[in-house]
């Protein structure tokens, strides 16, 4: 099974950030503290996924290519 990375990078990124967003919200924090979260959290975490999945994606292309010998 092969993705996407960058597709995949940026959708769970996104839907991360705004969770943490949210979360910082709720406990009280101002708009701007919400904000800036959303934007580290995406900033940190998208790179890190997309790094992740692009190596998954190589070790299920690798494995592929040896069951089909």
């Amino acid at each position: 099974m092969l993705f996407n990375p960058n597709k995949r990078a940026l959708r769970n990124g996104l839907l991360l950030s705004l969770a943490v967003g949210a979360v910082v919200l709720w406990q009280g924090e101002g708009w701007l503290t919400a904000l800036s979260s959303f934007a580290f959290t995406f900033a940190i975490i998208t790179p890190a996924f997309w790094l992740s999945y692009k190596w998954a994606n190589h070790l299920a292309a690798k494995n592929r290519d040896q069951s089909d010998q």
